[in-house]
């Protein structure tokens, strides 16, 4: 028979406890969230914290696969409801614009990739390789997207799509990093619009 587990049970939802940390995250970045932060937010203590999810790094990264995963889900969503990929790039594209010059644009996996260029202690190894799974994740799910859409007819056969999926992915990024470091609105916009008239040469 099995050993029991020693220790008290768990007594909250570890999937809504992730959610509020990622919400954390979102607020401040990593570097300034605390622990405290976290175990406030989360409503448990650092002894759960860490059995739960291990170290703030571990806990950090967990939020960061729980946020691409929501984000890719959701953008799966809009270019499918759009009808034809073109015309969901660029509504989906427009609408990030948007949110970023209302300072409702964060992004979680552009802050992880400045995270990742602050230094190269453990944590900062660690966060960089999610970082780079979940980027490669949201592109091969985007062309594999594009894929169907030129079978279906609704894009250019000559597409690439995997070359496609990284420009999709880059410029969601480029959008986030822009908007922070100039202040510009225009500039996000202009930006967005550029890509967007891009995205009509793909339409088949």
């Amino acid at each position: 028979m099995a050993a029991e587990r020693r220790g008290r049970p768990r007594n909250f939802d570890p999937d809504a406890a992730l959610e509020r940390a990622l919400t954390v995250f979102l607020r401040i970045g990593y570097d300034a969230t605390s622990l405290d932060d976290l175990t406030e937010a989360m409503g448990i203590n650092r002894p759960s914290l860490y059995a739960a999810f291990g170290n703030k790094a571990s806990l950090y990264n967990a939020a960061l696969r729980l946020y691409a995963a929501k984000g890719m889900e959701q953008m799966l969503a809009e270019l499918r409801a759009a009808g034809d990929p073109v015309t969901g790039l660029q509504h989906f594209i427009r609408g990030l614009a948007k949110r970023i010059t209302s300072g409702c644009g964060e992004c979680l996996v552009t802050a992880s990739a400045a995270q990742c260029a602050t230094g190269r202690e453990a944590d900062d190894l660690k966060i960089a390789s999610v970082t780079h799974d979940v980027v490669e994740g949201i592109a091969r799910q985007l062309s594999a997207y594009f894929d169907a859409a030129k079978k279906l007819g609704r894009l250019k056969k000559r597409t690439d799509s995997e070359a496609l999926a990284h420009y999709v992915a880059g410029l969601s990024q480029g959008l986030t990093t822009l908007g922070r470091t100039s202040g510009s609105a225009k500039a996000v916009q202009d930006m967005a619009e550029v890509a967007c008239a891009f995205f009509e040469t793909l339409r088949s």
